[in-house]
């Protein structure tokens, strides 16, 4: 998704990338440390509030998953930095990519396996 997202024009799959929001407000965005979230929507914090505490251990542990995750992936784009611009045609740095990482992770996690 994310060397799609770096063609841009040049993909295929540029309707279909334009169409997914560039945020997504899931349980996985609330702060672990916070739940009722002032920047949450009013549904979301209803959700949470209504949630016992182990909410805030699954926030937790889905919180270390996803920067462990994040991590992973950081390192195979530097280690493929050069594949990556070979790929898109363009020259970009790895913090350019690593910035689309959280939002291909959300929507494909989102759509694909219905979590979070």
């Amino acid at each position: 998704m994310i060397i799609e997202k770096l063609k841009g024009e040049k993909s295929f799959w540029k309707p279909f990338l334009d169409y997914l929001p560039e945020t997504n407000e899931t349980l996985s965005t609330v702060s672990p440390t916070q739940p009722r979230h002032s920047e949450c929507s009013v549904p979301l914090q209803n959700e949470v509030q209504r949630k016992d505490d182990t909410i805030l251990d699954r926030l937790t542990e889905n919180r270390a998953q996803f920067e462990k995750n994040k991590l992973r992936f950081q390192i195979f784009i530097e280690a493929n930095i050069q594949e990556i611009n070979a790929l898109t045609d363009t020259t970009y740095a790895v913090e350019e990519v690593m910035a689309l990482w959280e939002w291909a992770w959300m929507n494909l996690n989102t759509r694909c396996f219905g979590i979070h």
